[in-house]
């Protein structure tokens, strides 16, 4: 049995493609869209439309109402050069940025810790 599902983005297009919806993966369902429409965004969900849930890679198709549709979002990809540079100087306070002399404050601050890499630090932002 196939199926046409057609992800849509947040700026209304459409990425059709044909699925298995018993034997394919979302994983296997965003290598097809990104084989397809030729798309090389790094890190591409799949959300069920009228739903906050993002369909999780390992799962099959089958466990997802498909009919109601699918949205597509890119969740982060690859900046060619840097925008926006804040500077972490207290590992201990991850909120506090010493550029403005401020701290912020996290919704969620178990999402995010400290880190150190080639001598820099800054903060990681867990994925959720």
């Amino acid at each position: 049995l196939t199926l046409t599902v057609s992800p849509q983005t947040m700026d209304g297009s459409l990425y059709p493609v044909r699925v298995r919806p018993a034997v394919d993966s979302v994983a296997n369902t965003i290598v097809k869209i990104r084989k397809e429409h030729g798309t090389k965004h790094a890190n591409l969900k799949l959300i069920l439309k009228g739903d906050l849930v993002v369909m999780r890679n390992q799962d099959r198709l089958l466990d997802y109402d498909l009919l109601s549709g699918i949205n597509m979002t890119v969740m982060s990809d690859p900046v060619p050069e840097q925008r926006l540079r804040m500077t972490f100087a207290a590992p201990e306070e991850l909120s506090y940025e010493m550029m403005s002399d401020r701290s912020g404050e996290f919704v969620h601050p178990g999402d995010f810790e400290a880190i150190t890499v080639d001598d820099r630090q800054g903060i990681h932002m867990k994925e959720r």
